[in-house]
């Protein structure tokens, strides 16, 4: 498949890294016209789809093109609401024609580096930790009660309409009988906001001495709570060990930052009614997630005893409804 063409006044100087399933590449130009660099997503599905984990299909190959649609969306239409503590790129430009070219696009942003964002880790250190979940509660509050237009209704690359395929592939069980009851109880209410909906610690950059992080990737932004996204970046950061010694204290961290951020819209009692509602659901959160990778990867390092024991805790819950 050919490649669109780009702009004549950028240079290629490297690339970061490839697309998922090799759709594409994100990589570093310099615009000989501003002496700036900018970062390019390009978007070039190919014409085989190799899955690393097997999942092949026309439903997944679709909803991969419709979360490039949903970036696109966040960053011209939502990125501008995010304050100083949940930096995004500048969204710079867009060129697509999702039909014509079986889902071809440029994204151009901001080159991040250049704001002192340097380091993209897989290990980061308790300061990273707390500047990612600091990025989370602030980027939630900025955009509590935020109607996701033109992003997934439902955010998160797990969520269940979505992940049919995985659903039938899990053995059979109480996690896997409840999945419609525990989906309706997240978003069964009022209370939503935006969330990334793909909140793992390699979606996240930072300053040199961790303190701050920005974050990019934004294909599955969409509506949600904010307790979503936590969950999926602390199975992204911590081991089992460490969830059960810093559970709490992260959860109290995320919750201070949200209502640093909401209070900009908010009260302080409307966005305590909101925490005790998202704390009420975080076990619900966790078997959410669970049941995605109980269907998408039985074996995976992030089914942990807590989770587990999370997990138990939100179909205790159910039955009690």
């Amino acid at each position: 498949m050919t490649a669109p063409l780009l702009p004549t006044h950028l240079e290629k100087q490297n690339v970061i890294q490839s697309l998922w399933s090799d759709y594409g590449e994100i990589s570093r130009y310099k615009d000989i016209k501003s002496n700036k660099n900018v970062i390019l997503k390009l978007v070039n599905p190919p014409e085989t789809i190799i899955h690393p984990r097997g999942w092949v299909s026309d439903l997944s190959h679709q909803r991969k093109l419709r979360s490039y649609q949903v970036e696109i969306a966040f960053y011209e239409g939502f990125a501008q609401r995010c304050r100083r503590d949940c930096r995004v790129a500048e969204h710079l430009n867009a060129y697509y024609d999702f039909t014509a070219n079986e889902g071809q696009y440029l994204l151009f942003l901001e080159d991040l580096c250049e704001a002192g964002f340097t380091r993209n880790h897989r290990q980061v250190t308790r300061k990273g930790i707390n500047s990612c979940i600091k990025w989370l509660g602030n980027f939630h509050g900025n955009h509590i009660y935020s109607k996701p237009e033109k992003l997934w209704a439902t955010g998160g690359y797990w969520h269940l309409a979505t992940r049919p395929d995985e659903l039938a592939n899990m053995a059979f069980g109480s996690l896997k009988m409840h999945a419609e009851k525990i989906d309706a109880l997240l978003h069964e209410h009022n209370y939503k906001t935006i969330i990334h909906g793909d909140a793992k610690l390699a979606n996240f950059l930072f300053f040199d001495d961790e303190s701050q992080a920005a974050a990019y990737d934004f294909q599955y932004a969409g509506g949600g709570i904010g307790v979503q996204d936590l969950v999926l970046l602390l199975c992204s950061v911590l081991t089992n060990k460490e969830l059960y010694t810093d559970y709490e204290r992260l959860v109290e961290l995320y919750f201070t930052e949200f209502k640093r951020g909401a209070l900009w819209s908010l009260t302080y009692d409307d966005c305590k009614i909101i925490e005790d509602k998202w704390r009420s659901l975080l076990p619900v959160a966790w078997a959410d997630y669970h049941r995605f990778l109980a269907g998408w990867s039985p074996q995976h390092a992030r089914i942990t005893p807590f989770m587990d024991e999370q997990t138990q805790l939100a179909l205790k819950q159910l039955k009690y409804l």
